[in-house]
Order: C-alpha cells, then sequence, then structure tokens
C-alpha cells in the first residue's frame, strides 16, 4: 500500500468503526510518521513529540492508542522510560501477504522441479523448437527491413509490440486526491460546526488543499481545522462578528497563522486582538463572511 490508500483504506474502515476525531487524529499522524521514514511498518516515536503536535496531555495519549490497538488500527510496545514502538497493522498484514505470496511461489518451484526424466526430454525439445521458430522470426523481420526502409504494422504479418513507454504509463493518481480533498472537507464540517458550509469542491479548493498538504503534511492540515474550530475568535466571537470559512482557512498566510496559534483563545481574550478584514460581505446563512485583504500587521 502507498500512502493514499493507507488514508483511503482508514477512511473505509471508519464507515465499520466507530473511531473519535482524536483517534482519528493519533492515526493520521502515525502514518505520516511512516511517510516520512519511508512507510515502515514498525518504528518509533516519542510521547512528548506526539502531545506537542496533537495538543493533547500523555494520559489522552495512552487512553486513545489504546483505543486504536483495541480496534486493531495499530499496536505499540513501550513504557515510561523506553520510547514507545508503534506497528501501522495494514502495512504489517501487508508485508505477511507479499511473504505468503513468495512462499506459495516457492513451493510451486519445487513441485514443478520434481519431474520425470521423460518430461524433461520433451521440455528440453520444446525449447529447441521454440527458438527455432524464434530464428525463423527473426530472418523474415531482417529480410522485410532490408528490402524497405519502413515496415508499415497493417502490411506485417508479425505481431507488433506496444511501446512500453506509451502502453505501461500509469495514469495520474487524480481520483486519489479527490478523496484525500474529500476526507479533508468532511474533517473539516466535523470540526468547524460553527463556519459556513460548502457544497462544492471546486478546483481552486482542490489546489489550494493539496497544497498545503504538499507544504506542510495532511497530519497539519487536520491539526489546523482543530484549531480553527476551537478559536472563538474565528467562530464569530470578535466586536463584528466576522466568521473565518474553508477558503479563508486554506490561504497560505492565514493556514500560517491559525497553524502557530495566533488565533486561540488565551491570545484573544489577553488583549492581543488580531486586527479585523478590512472588507467583508453577508454570507446566505446571515453570518458575516471575510471577502477582502487581511491586515496582517499585529
Amino acid at each position: 500500500m502507498n500512502y493514499s490508500e493507507l488514508i483511503n483504506h482508514f477512511w473505509q474502515a471508519r464507515r465499520a468503526t466507530r473511531v473519535s476525531a482524536i483517534e482519528a487524529d493519533l492515526y493520521y499522524f502515525l502514518l505520516q510518521e511512516s511517510s516520512s521514514r519511508g512507510l515502515v511498518a514498525t518504528f518509533e516515536v516519542s510521547n512528548r513529540l506526539i502531545c506537542g503536535c496533537l495538543d493533547i496531555s500523555e494520559k489522552t495519549l495512552i487512553k486513545v492508542r489504546l483505543g486504536l490497538r483495541e480496534k486493531g488500527f495499530i499496536s505499540f510496545e513501550g513504557g515510561q522510560r523506553k520510547m514507545p514502538i508503534y506497528t501501522i497493522s495494514a502495512l504489517k498484514d501487508n508485508c505477511k501477504n507479499f511473504s505468503l505470496a513468495e512462499e506459495n511461489e516457492e513451493d510451486i518451484t519445487v513441485n514443478n522441479s520434481v519431474i520425470s526424466e521423460d518430461n524433461c526430454k520433451n521440455f528440453s525439445l520444446a525449447e529447441e523448437n521454440k527458438r527455432k521458430e524464434t530464428k525463423e522470426t527473426e530472418e523474415v523481420l531482417n529480410n522485410n527491413l532490408s528490402s524497405s526502409t519502413s515496415v508499415s504494422p497493417s502490411s506485417s504479418s508479425l505481431p507488433i509490440t506496444p511501446e512500453i513507454g506509451k502502453t505501461q504509463t500509469l495514469p495520474l493518481e487524480i481520483p486519489t486526491n479527490t478523496e484525500v480533498v474529500k476526507q479533508v472537507v468532511a474533517v473539516y464540517l466535523e470540526k468547524c460546526v460553527n463556519m459556513p458550509s460548502i457544497r462544492v469542491i471546486t478546483d481552486k479548493r482542490k489546489s489550494a488543499v493539496m497544497a498545503r498538504i504538499s507544504q506542510h503534511s495532511l497530519a497539519t492540515v487536520y491539526e489546523m481545522l482543530t484549531i480553527a474550530g476551537n478559536s472563538e475568535f474565528l467562530n464569530g466571537k470578535n466586536n463584528r462578528g466576522w466568521v473565518a470559512d474553508f477558503d479563508w482557512l486554506f490561504k497560505p498566510e492565514n493556514f500560517v497563522k491559525v497553524i502557530e496559534r495566533k488565533y486561540e483563545n488565551n491570545r484573544t481574550n489577553s488583549g492581543t486582538t488580531p486586527t479585523m478584514p478590512t472588507t467583508s460581505v453577508a454570507s446566505s446563512n446571515g453570518r458575516v463572511v471575510f471577502s477582502g485583504n487581511y491586515d496582517t500587521n499585529f
């Protein structure tokens, strides 16, 4: 499985198994760690790093990872004095299936090698005939090439081998990117319930989401949405009733401000309130939504 397939696999599993938002955050974080190390199934990562990135306590981390282990998504070893070793179950199972396939292939090879002497002679005779046919085919092809500078595929009696570069080029994984964007939108709707909903995933929105994932990682995108959903300032508790929306959050400069926690409640309530947008318009649901330039002098 590649990184996108692992995300899709987890997303499908969530439909059958109840997974909380914080459990999903931890699983996506562990997937990102695995991906950054070459998609290894087993790896070490400290509790301090996880707690810092997900903004949770160590007690919460212990409870959440136990939940993921009970549901079969991960396994882990280690205690307070030893750095925990995590294993992504989907990657581990994939490695087991690959090893089993190799073992079966070896068994088939051994069984096929146990043949009688007569069968060996028949096999050798068949190989010799095949070589003769190949040689005759090459001679015919050489004669055709020498009699004409170019051979038309329709006039040749020999099968034309497709060009590898054209027939085996894999298509771009556009559907995979679309699924990832749909998952991001689903997390936005789950985390940012007080912000305007979106109904259409436009090409512009898709490009913005994939650009932020490329620059920061998918786990960081989910972290940003969690921070934005918890921010009272971004959800309308300011002197104008302004509410951030999906497009505003995924602008490069706004994404960085949110992930750096410049809109956290303890920051905006302490007197360091960010400057409001210079222009705004009313959305269809009555909220005031930003539509102008943002003043960054704060």
